[in-house]
């Protein structure tokens, strides 16, 4: 049986980034960019005012003159105008305009008191050369990276590619990917549910998250029946990019994933981890079709299998870097941990002292999927860890939030 992190390890070694293509800008959000973007000129590209105000020379400033001719207005959008006379003039200025050749900074309109066609200086003003001018490439020279490649189009991110006059974006396809539900005791919503029976939650929470990393995605259900299951499997893993199955694959007598999948010409890489929820995690690969990952049916061990392992997986294929860690302490500790790696849900608690403080959440097992709602994510606890396991040694912590 792998250890977490060998099975880690193996599905990461699985992971290579998938095609692309060349998108709009209008369709990109959300989309992981494949190449890097660069600035088609300087950011700024010219010198630019922060405020409105006067733009005039240093000249008139050094020589102790507070009373100027407004030679015109300079609008945003319009070409620079030139001073004529430095010594006396300026020019009133709008936020985001070019500054006027001649003109060495941006005095706000606050400290200045306007006439008809003259600029009179408050007394207690100050000023300095490139006051409240953003100079021309002191954001981005042209040329130099603007976005690297591996990131998410974020609103923010989409915006910058736009500044850059990038009218399409090379990015990741979207995964096609398959939810599979399996069992003879899930019930579909609006169906009549018998005492016995249960909704398949599971199922509509692995699709939500896929199509939080762009998949598209598809939901299929399956009772406990090999040939149903062979069935399924070999007519929907050369036409998908990845399956998730959920339930089926412990060691029940109905428990026919593996075998099924197995039959359909899927190579098991792996089968069982030595952790807590989730140790029947099945993960394997069609030499010419999808990516397989068996979570165990209880809803904790899905969602947990998910996030630990599935999620690396597709920062991996989308082409994103593999996420950073972050660490936490916990507030309390658990007061049993199996000689497994085990994942506890966490709320988190931060206080003045323990910014990175956490609460264990109350939690029944595997099957106590409300106590989720009560979680920010869990926290990872290796069996090396757990005899000098205390409140200030730091652990790793897992949101649910994707990307």
């Amino acid at each position: 049986m792998l250890t977490h992190t060998e099975a880690l390890h193996a599905v990461l070694s699985a992971a290579i980034p998938g095609p692309v293509e060349t998108r709009s800008m209008d369709l990109a959000a959300g989309a992981v960019l494949r190449e890097d973007l660069l600035a088609d000129r300087d950011q700024p590209p010219f010198d630019r005012a922060t405020m409105d105000g006067i733009a005039f020379s240093r000249t008139a400033w050094e020589a102790g003159v507070r009373r100027l001719t407004i030679e015109g207005i300079q609008p945003a959008g319009a070409p620079a105008l030139r001073l004529s006379e430095p010594a006396a003039g300026c020019f009133r200025i709008m936020t985001g305009a070019v500054l006027p050749a001649g003109c060495d900074g941006v005095l706000e309109s606050e400290q200045v008191l306007f006439e008809e066609t003259v600029a009179q200086i408050a007394d207690t003003a100050v000023w300095q050369p490139h006051r409240n001018v953003h100079g021309q490439g002191s954001d981005k020279k042209a040329g130099h990276v603007l976005l690297a490649g591996g990131c998410v189009l974020t609103p923010q991110r989409l915006a910058i590619a736009i500044s850059a006059g990038a009218a399409s974006v090379c990015v990741s396809q979207p995964l096609r990917a398959m939810v599979v539900s399996t069992g003879n005791e899930l019930v579909d919503l609006g169906e009549a549910l018998a005492p016995y029976q249960i909704r398949p939650s599971n199922a509509y929470g692995l699709v939500a998250a896929l199509r939080d990393y762009g998949c598209r995605a598809a939901r299929k259900h399956v009772p406990d029946d090999l040939e149903a299951m062979r069935e399924l499997f070999s007519a929907s893993v050369t036409e998908v990019d990845l399956i998730l199955v959920s339930g089926g694959v412990s060691k029940g007598l109905y428990d026919f994933v593996p075998r099924a999948l197995e039959e359909a010409g899927v190579e098991k890489i792996f089968h069982r981890v030595a952790q807590k929820p989730g140790k029947p995690l099945w993960f394997g690969q069609h030499p010419q079709g999808a990516t397989v990952f068996g979570l165990p049916g209880n809803p904790v061990s899905t969602l947990i299998g998910f996030r630990e392992y599935v999620v690396p997986w597709l920062r991996r294929s989308l082409g994103l870097p593999d996420a950073l860690t972050e660490w936490v302490t916990l507030n309390d500790l658990p007061a049993s941990v199996a000689p497994l790696t085990g994942y506890f849900p966490v709320r988190k608690a931060p206080d003045m002292n323990h910014p990175c403080a956490v609460d264990l959440v109350a939690y029944q097992g595997s099957g106590h999927l409300a106590a989720l709602a009560e979680s920010d994510g869990y926290v990872v606890i290796d069996p090396e860890v757990v005899p000098n396991l205390t409140t200030a040694i730091p652990v790793p912590f897992r949101g649910w939030g994707a990307i």
